[in-house]
């Protein structure tokens, strides 16, 4: 992905705190789904069990959670892999974010789990992997 330095305000990647990185990775995130189709519904929603990052709609009307993850990356390496730090425990609690937003949504009805990987450099040059349906439900 182009960097786009908009987003982070005027400052070079390197000035920015960990988490106006995380902010800026959100942000990638989103225009990243935006453009392959997904409506953003959701940024940032807060509720009783955590936070999730974004919430959207496919083309077919799913609900779709995603996780975030994004680092800072050194000059010309684009390939570490941020999606790893998605465990068991922060999945058990997307679980949970999960079935909460289908009691308190009007309009979703299924939920799939996504996790967006953003690997920024110092020019603010990304690379974004999309993992759809990075893990499941377990019954």
């Amino acid at each position: 992905v182009e960097p786009d330095l908009s987003l982070c305000e005027g400052r070079s990647v390197v000035d920015l705190s960990p988490r106006e990185v995380g902010t800026y990775g959100e942000r990638v995130a989103a225009r990243y789904l935006a453009g392959i189709g997904l409506r953003i519904v959701d940024r940032n929603w807060r509720n009783p069990y955590g936070e999730v990052d974004i919430v959207a709609q496919d083309e077919y009307g799913l609900c779709v959670l995603v996780e975030v993850k994004t680092r800072r990356v050194p000059d010309g390496s684009l390939d570490l892999v941020p999606e790893m730090a998605v465990g068991k425990v922060k999945q058990a609690r997307y679980k949970r974010m999960g079935l909460y937003y289908l009691a308190m949504s009007q309009w979703a009805d299924s939920v799939r789990f996504d996790v967006v990987a953003v690997n920024v450099d110092p020019h603010a040059k990304c690379s974004v992997r999309h993992l759809v349906g990075a893990f499941a439900w377990e019954l």
